[in-house]
C-alpha cells in the first residue's frame, strides 16, 4: 500500500501516525510532490506521494528513509525500478555510477557483460553495456554521470517500511516496462 499520509479524512487509518512523522520531518518533499488519491469505497482512502527530481537534487531533495524509486529518461522511457531502506544513499550510488565499481573476472573480457561485475550500482554495468547515446560515452564514468544528470530524471516515492517498497516494486518490474531488470545482456 502507498504511504498513506495524515488528513483529517484519514481518521482511524493505522499508518497516518506514522505517516505524519514523515511529513513533519521532510516537509519539503511533500510540498513539490505529485499527489495521486486513489478511492477506494467511494471515498479518499489513500493518497500516494511521488516527486521528480534530478539526479543533482539527491542530497537535498531525499530523505534517509525507504521507498521506491525510478529512473526515466526526459523522453519518458523506463529505464529502472528500485528500492532502498535510505533512498538519498542508494541514488548517490547510482549518481556516482563508478567505473572502479566494474570489476573485470579474471581472464574475462570488457566485451562480455558475464564477465563484468558490479560491486556497488548495476545501474553502472547496464549503462556501460547499453547502445550507444549521442554525445555520452557510457563505458566512462564521466559520460555516464553527465547522462544521468543530462537526461534523466528520478521519479520517488517515500514509503514506511522497505518491505512496502519492495511490494510496488515488483508490480512495477511485472509490467515489462523497464529497461535494465536482471542479467545484463550485450547491445545489438
Amino acid at each position: 500500500m502507498p504511504l498513506t499520509l495524515f488528513a483529517p479524512w484519514l481518521k482511524g487509518n493505522p499508518n497516518a501516525a506514522a505517516a505524519g512523522v514523515l511529513i513533519r520531518r521532510w516537509p519539503s518533499i511533500f510540498n513539490s510532490a505529485l499527489i495521486q488519491a486513489v478511492s477506494l469505497n467511494g471515498r479518499v482512502d489513500v493518497i500516494e506521494q511521488s516527486f521528480k527530481i534530478r539526479f543533482s537534487e539527491i542530497e537535498t531533495a531525499l530523505p534517509s528513509a525507504p521507498g521506491l524509486y525510478e529512473i526515466v529518461t526526459d523522453e519518458g522511457k523506463l529505464l529502472k525500478v528500485g528500492i532502498s531502506g535510505n533512498l538519498r544513499r542508494r541514488l548517490l550510488q547510482h549518481r556516482q555510477s563508478k567505473q572502479s565499481r566494474l570489476k573485470l573476472k579474471e581472464g574475462g573480457e570488457w566485451s562480455n557483460p558475464n564477465d563484468v561485475l558490479s560491486k556497488q550500482s548495476i545501474l553502472a554495468k547496464h549503462l556501460y553495456f547499453h547502445p550507444p547515446v549521442t554525445g555520452y560515452d557510457l563505458k566512462t564514468e564521466a559520460g555516464r554521470q553527465a547522462f544521468l544528470e543530462q537526461q534523466c530524471h528520478l521519479l520517488v516515492t517515500v514509503t514506511l517500511t522497505r518491505e512496502e517498497a519492495r511490494e510496488m516494486e515488483r508490480l512495477k518490474e511485472q509490467s515489462g516496462a523497464y529497461q535494465f531488470v536482471g542479467v545484463t545482456k550485450t547491445s545489438s
